[in-house]
């Protein structure tokens, strides 16, 4: 499904200078972009770059602290939950979250927990949930 979802963002910056045009939206993020900024994030992602994270998905805080991607199982078939101590700090929090939306588009769906090393250094542990659909990560002992 990935290579068709690269085709389609691929198309759509192909058509981001359509005169007149004032936003991108991607639905399954819900989100609505500038077109350059769509198109510039888009073509550093299909020229090798990291996944743009803002635009093709989005997060979203819930009630209690914690952090959910919206538009990520659209590529994997799940959404990424990060747990309250993770995302208490909310720029931290979308760090780590970019991060590891950008490793769940390029390793695809997680089948298993397993634990993974975070941009600072600490441990991560993501756990599947498939009955509902996402992956919880929180941060594990060393």
């Amino acid at each position: 499904m990935v290579p068709v979802l690269r085709c389609l963002a691929w198309l759509t910056t192909e058509l981001s200078d359509l005169p007149g045009l004032q936003a991108i939206a991607w639905p399954p993020a819900g989100t609505a972009c500038e077109p350059s900024y769509f198109r510039d994030a888009v073509t550093r992602w299909l020229g090798g770059g990291a996944f743009p994270g803002f635009g093709l998905t989005s997060l979203v805080s819930l009630e209690d602290g914690s952090l959910r991607s919206r538009g990520l199982a659209l590529f994997t078939g799940q959404e990424l939950v990060l747990d309250p101590d993770l995302a208490l700090d909310k720029t931290q929090g979308a760090k780590v979250a970019l991060r590891l939306l950008h490793w769940l588009v390029e390793s695809g769906k997680i089948e298993e927990t397993m634990s993974l090393t975070g941009p600072s250094g600490d441990t991560l542990i993501l756990e599947p949930h498939e009955d509902e659909g996402i992956v919880s990560v929180w941060r594990g002992s060393r």
